[in-house]
């Protein structure tokens, strides 16, 4: 997703749009997403970070870094003006035209909030371990060691 200028024909004056690259049969495609018309200016080198913004707030991802609250307003008012009048398709939709298109019955739609787990193991630390003691041969010197021990209770049990 980016933005680009384009010349209005009506009024000769810059035009903003939010752009996104798509597959197609014939090709890759831009489409637009949103028109955001003049009357929003957003700098040149803040751009690429506002669309990752608003691809982010599309896609309902939640981002890993803290952005800048004046890219922020951007973003919210990009992704306000989408959602009443933009060509966005959401991320269900897509894999639904996908599922459509294809008609296999190996693909399946995840819904990563309702993914659930059980059973949790911890294996770092424990595979750690069982490696450094295979290599230190600590069963053979533990082995060693017991042997000594009871050869050594035996003699004490002798001695008066």
């Amino acid at each position: 997703m980016f933005f680009r200028e384009t010349i209005s024909k009506n009024s000769k004056s810059p035009v903003l749009q939010l752009v996104e690259n798509i597959r197609t049969e014939k090709g890759p495609r831009q489409r637009l997403v949103v028109s955001l018309g003049t009357y929003l200016k957003i700098p040149k080198e803040k751009r690429r970070e506002v669309a990752r913004i608003v691809k982010e707030r599309l896609s309902g991802q939640q981002s890993l870094f803290e952005y800048d609250s004046q890219l922020i307003a951007y973003a919210d008012k990009i992704v306000k003006k989408i959602q009443t009048k933009g060509k966005w398709d959401s991320v269900r939709e897509q894999v639904c035209k996908f599922k459509k298109a294809i008609k296999d019955k190996s693909t399946a739609e995840i819904f990563i909030n309702d993914v659930q787990h059980g059973y949790d193991r911890e294996l770092g630390p424990v595979l750690i371990g069982y490696c450094f003691w295979e290599r230190l041969n600590f069963s053979t010197i533990l082995t060693a060691q017991v042997y000594l021990l009871r050869h050594l209770q035996q003699v004490f049990f002798l001695l008066p």
